[in-house]
């Protein structure tokens, strides 16, 4: 099988692995979601330990709801950039 063959097989997987996860997704109830971002967000926050970097972005509404980890991870005093902190303190005063 030549390179190019076996580089479009991957990316065809890919596509169809995709297509089913969105699938998946798609059948998932408002209140399945919300459960399953809860469990994300609480692995996130057993999994990063204190005096680590975090870098995130906020989720899409399509993706995960991991605001709970941001805001717990926000008000621990998790150590920030010099450019994030000052936006942490914005984002501090807009969830409480």
């Amino acid at each position: 099988m030549s390179d190019s063959t076996k580089e479009s097989a991957i990316q065809s997987e890919k596509e169809n692995l995709r297509k089913s996860l969105k699938r998946k997704l798609r059948s998932l109830s408002n209140q399945q979601k919300k459960g399953a971002s809860n469990l994300i967000s609480e692995k996130l926050i057993e999994t990063v330990v204190e005096n680590s970097s975090v870098l995130c972005y906020s989720p899409l509404q399509s993706e995960p709801n991991i605001w709970p980890a941001i805001t717990y991870w926000l008000n621990s005093n998790f150590p920030l950039s010099q450019y994030i902190d000052q936006q942490a303190v914005l984002l501090k005063c807009l969830l409480n």
